[in-house]
C-alpha cells in the first residue's frame, strides 16, 4: 500500500512539474517572438485554415488592417479593416489571453493546495 501511495505522489509531482513548465513557456516564450530581428510593423492578428492549402488571415501592417487569403501560389488582399476594428480585435485577444492565464493560475493554485494537503497528511502518519 505504501508503494502505491509513493507512486501516486510521484505522478502528482511530475504533473505539477509539467504544468509549471507549460506556465513558464506561456509566460516567457512569447518574449522570443518580439526579438530584434522580427518586424514590429507586420502582425498576424488571426489565421483560419480553410483547407489544406488555403487560409484566411487578418493582418496588421503599419497600423492598417487587411483580410488576406493565402495559398501556395499567391497572397491576396480581400478587404481592408478599419483601425478601430483592428484595435478591438487586438483588445479581445489580450482579454482572452489574460482570461486563460487566470484560469491556468486557478488550476495551478488548486493543485498546489492539494499537494500541500497530501504532503501534510503523509507526515502525520
Amino acid at each position: 500500500m505504501a508503494d502505491l501511495l509513493l507512486e501516486f505522489i510521484k505522478v502528482i509531482i511530475a504533473l505539477a512539474i509539467i504544468l509549471l513548465m507549460i506556465y513558464l513557456l506561456a509566460k516567457f516564450g512569447n518574449k522570443t517572438m518580439d526579438s530584434p530581428g522580427r518586424s514590429k510593423q507586420i502582425k498576424v492578428i488571426e489565421k483560419a485554415q480553410i483547407s489544406k492549402e488555403n487560409s484566411i488571415m487578418i493582418v496588421k501592417i503599419r497600423g492598417k488592417g487587411y483580410v488576406m487569403s493565402c495559398n501556395p501560389k499567391k497572397v491576396e488582399i480581400l478587404d481592408e479593416i478599419s483601425k478601430e476594428e483592428i484595435e478591438d480585435m487586438e483588445e479581445e485577444q489580450k482579454k482572452y489571453r489574460e482570461e486563460m492565464m487566470n484560469k491556468y493560475n486557478d488550476v495551478a493554485s488548486n493543485l498546489k493546495q492539494k499537494l500541500r494537503n497530501i504532503n501534510f497528511k503523509g507526515r502525520g502518519k
